[in-house]
């Protein structure tokens, strides 16, 4: 009998997950109960046929007894008696709080705890999509959702509305899913006359969610004052950055806009051509007064004419400022830096700018500063080559130079070549260096400095340069690369030449990162690829896509060993190529599905029990990310402003904002500067927060007579539920300050879902990589731990572990381990560890 409900549940298109004979205490009557992921039917016991069905969407409040289950769909009352409402339970616990949002949870009154409810997954968010619209009576247009599924699947970060070709279908049905969406951390919207995207944010910003940035392009709407106040009061929203390009912003929308900044305490903001210059002083002499100590990004890309002395005063704590396409001088930019007190930046984008003349000697940039950008810079005669020579004087620590497209003129190529092939520069870790002309002097350029451990050379290879791919050839058994970047453009590609580099890189002792994307290297590159597979090479990502073949087989076998290789090497999955073949009818729709399938990776699991929600549904696949961060995200606030991940790794500048130790004492937590007068800093109490789990929340710090005990633990993530997550592993990828930047939606962790690879985490030496927050393993602003018991046995009380907090949390655990051992503290240690 329950085989024919289930047959007849899945000829509807339902995922059956439960039949059981109930007794209907309302209709008095038995009949047999069918729960699917979508929706509730009771079934007549005569026929088998449905007698009524619920949507979970429509499903308002639930309550349980020992045998009864009473359930609300709106107006409608569903209430049973069974003898299986734990297995029932069960079932519910597994697709409720999968598919509605935490507002929706809360009215449902029954799983209030984040901890007690599975994590939503990417089958859950669609089939979200798809039932409402079912239930809604309403069609998605194949493209929306196409480009929802391609999010989903390739678990998208940025997510960019242009793409759409009907952007108000794709916002109000991707806003919908968003709180279901843990890899969609930043969007881009655009305001026209026929969308007013303010409308659609204000209602989106109510709504807890995973994003942290948002970006809106064009002019401001009657709603932009309402998105600003629902953005404020909304406290599950970790937003760290907000983004304003084409915008016209007058003077009362930039207080508005200050005040929203303050009580959200963002931390990042970018300005694209976002006012007019009567606006400008408002901007110098208000805004940024308010806001500019507490800000760590600043992007001003387009804002001509701006007063840089005006800004840079007002912005004691910033860690990166783009200033790119503002028609400066790179001169006067860079002596405006030289005479200027900051101490925390390390990142300057001054791209699309020029350099009209030539310097003896150039300033210093602050000794914090170790990444520029130049890229598109148009050097007058002789400034390249002056800039070139004086770069070690310019950066006073480690240096990442990205100075792609360059605009310079044959004669200054020639003469910066002859410098270059004789010049050291020690410091110089990254260099970005895309579709620039190359010589073999340049190579010798490379060999003099093997310290290069990021190297992008993108456009600077056609067919028929093998001369110049065997110099680099021979650069790199002797070199320190670990990043190697080699993208092709459409007039500029490696094609067939890629074999013998594979075949050097293969022998390669250091090298971790490749990407040889758009290569044209045809069904022997391929071929050549898959050699990978079975070297003992340190590679542990690798992106062909682009690769064009011939015919299907090449790929499928690539495909195959990728999979299923040992190494567990993370391998962009080469959708370019399979998209190519499948639309010339070289493969089928059967054989493309089952090539994806084998990219499709396991999902952690919340039961022991495997849900269908938790089936392989995602696919690792490379994405591109801007250079330069669209925002930092801060893991703590401090006495003087945020501090962002990475300051703790930076060697020069003040440590005293960063050596920090954690005092345990009672049922509070104490931040205390290892080098600072303790009453000038601020504590930490643990308070009740709305959804009762515990947050730490800044107070002033009083003073104390007697001594606290201090031990170290490193800060807690945010504490979402109790579930298994694989770890994201951190792969080498495009330069970037912050793990999620851009203005285009490009992919590490960055954090991008690597899932592929279970070998331990692959540092990215990239142009910023000091700046770089964690792609998603930064501690968030709010950090949720366990209360400390009261009980604690006073010996533990009373003992200390004092150093500063290092950059892991291996580290972490090991120092605490290594001193309590030498005061003979460890059984003491292990049961505070066990309380918490």
């Amino acid at each position: 009998m329950e085989d024919i409900i289930i047959s007849g549940a899945k000829s509807r298109g339902e995922v059956p997950r439960y039949v059981t004979p109930v007794y209907d205490l309302i209709a008095k009557d038995d009949k047999y109960l069918l729960i699917s992921n979508s929706r509730l039917t009771y079934i007549n016991k005569k026929d088998n046929l449905p007698i009524v069905s619920y949507s979970w969407f429509k499903s308002s409040k639930m309550q349980v007894t020992e045998d009864t289950v009473d359930l609300l769909f709106g107006t409608f009352r569903v209430y049973f008696e069974t003898e299986k409402v734990p297995q029932i339970q069960t079932i519910l616990l597994d697709i409720i709080p999968r598919i509605l949002r935490p507002t929706e949870l809360i009215s449902f009154g029954y799983f209030e705890s984040p901890d007690e409810r599975p994590p939503p997954t990417p089958n859950s968010a669609l089939l979200r999509l798809t039932e409402k619209a079912k239930l809604n009576n309403t069609q998605i247009s194949k493209n929306t959702l196409d480009k929802i599924t391609e999010i989903l699947t390739y678990s998208t970060e940025h997510v960019d509305f242009s793409k759409f070709e009907n952007q108000i279908e794709g916002m109000q049905l991707l806003f919908d899913i968003l709180p279901l969406c843990s890899s969609v951390t930043s969007i881009k919207t655009y305001s026209t006359d026929k969308i007013d995207v303010f409308d659609l944010l204000s209602t989106l910003v109510c709504e807890s969610c995973y994003l942290e940035n948002i970006e809106i392009d064009g002019p401001i709407t009657k709603h932009y004052d309402s998105f600003l106040r629902h953005l404020s009061r909304n406290k599950e929203i970790p937003l760290q950055g907000l983004s304003f390009s084409n915008t016209n912003l007058n003077e009362t929308n930039l207080r508005s806009l200050a005040k929203c900044l303050s009580d959200k305490y963002i931390c990042s903001i970018a300005f694209r051509n976002a006012f007019l210059e009567n606006t400008y002083p408002s901007f110098y002499n208000n805004f940024l007064p308010t806001i500019g100590k507490q800000l760590t990004v600043l992007n001003l890309d387009g804002m001509k004419n701006i007063d840089l002395n005006s800004i840079i005063k007002h912005l004691g704590f910033i860690e990166a400022i783009s200033i790119a396409d503002c028609s400066l001088d790179i001169i006067e930019i860079l002596k405006t830096f030289s005479n200027s007190k900051l101490e925390y930046l390390k990142l300057i984008n001054m791209s699309k700018n020029k350099c009209s003349y030539t310097a003896t000697s150039l300033p210093s940039l602050p000794a914090t500063v170790n990444s520029v950008q130049l890229s598109n810079v148009s050097w007058e005669e002789n400034s390249l080559v002056s800039f070139f020579s004086s770069i070690s004087s310019i950066f006073l620590s480690s240096i990442r130079l990205d100075i792609s497209c360059s605009k310079a003129s044959s004669s200054e190529w020639q003469r910066l070549f002859n410098v270059l092939k004789n010049l050291e520069i020690k410091r110089l870790q990254c260099l970005i260096w895309d579709e620039n002309p190359v010589s073999s002097r340049f190579f010798t350029f490379l060999t003099k400095n093997p310290q290069i451990d990021y190297l992008s050379l993108s456009g600077c290879f056609s067919e028929s340069d093998g001369d110049l791919i065997k110099h680099l050839e021979k650069f790199i058994p002797f070199s320190s690369l670990k990043s190697l970047i080699i993208q092709g453009k459409s007039d500029k590609f490696m094609g067939a030449n890629i074999c013998s580099l594979l075949r050097c890189l293969s022998t390669s002792k250091t090298i971790e990162y490749v990407d040889l994307s758009n290569s044209r290297c045809r069904d022997r590159g391929i071929i050549e690829a898959s050699n990978l597979f079975n070297c003992e090479t340190p590679i542990a990502f690798l992106n062909i896509d682009g690769a064009c073949p011939r015919s299907p087989k090449s790929l499928f076998d690539f495909c195959w060993k990728a999979a299923g290789n040992k190494r567990a090497m993370a391998v962009s999955f080469p959708l370019k190529d399979l998209r190519s073949l499948h639309s010339n009818g070289q493969i089928s729709d059967i054989e493309l599905s089952k090539v994806t399938d084998l990219f499709k990776l396991p999902q952690p699991t919340f039961n022991e029990e495997m849900s269908p929600f938790e089936s392989p549904f995602e696919i690792y696949r490379e994405e591109k990310k801007p250079l330069f961060p669209m925002y930092l995200r801060p893991i703590q606030p401090s006495p003087e402003g945020f501090r962002t991940v990475d300051m703790a790794n930076t060697s020069e500048g003040d440590q005293t904002r960063t050596e920090l130790t954690i005092e345990f004492g009672e049922d509070e937590i104490r931040l205390v500067p290892v080098e600072n007068d303790e009453k000038k800093n601020k504590k930490f109490t643990i308070k009740k927060s709305t959804d009762n789990l515990l947050t730490l929340e800044s107070v002033e710090l009083k003073s104390e007579d007697n001594n606290p005990q201090q031990t170290n633990a490193a800060q807690p993530q945010k504490k979402r539920r109790r579930v298994l997550r694989k770890k994201k592993t951190s792969l080498p990828k495009p330069p970037s300050v912050s793990e999620t930047s851009g203005d285009q939606s490009q992919k590490s962790g960055s954090q991008k879902k690597k899932k592929k690879v279970t070998n331990s985490s692959i540092s990215s030496n990239e142009i910023s990589s000091s700046v770089k927050s964690s792609e998603g393993q930064n501690v968030k602003r709010t950090k949720r731990i366990r209360k400390i018991s009261k009980n604690s046995s006073s010996k533990t009380e009373n003992d200390k572990w004092k150093f500063p907090i290092p950059n892991s949390f291996d580290d972490v655990y090991k120092k605490i381990f290594i001193d309590a051992e030498k005061n003979n503290q460890i059984d003491d240690l292990l049961e505070q560890i066990h309380k918490l």
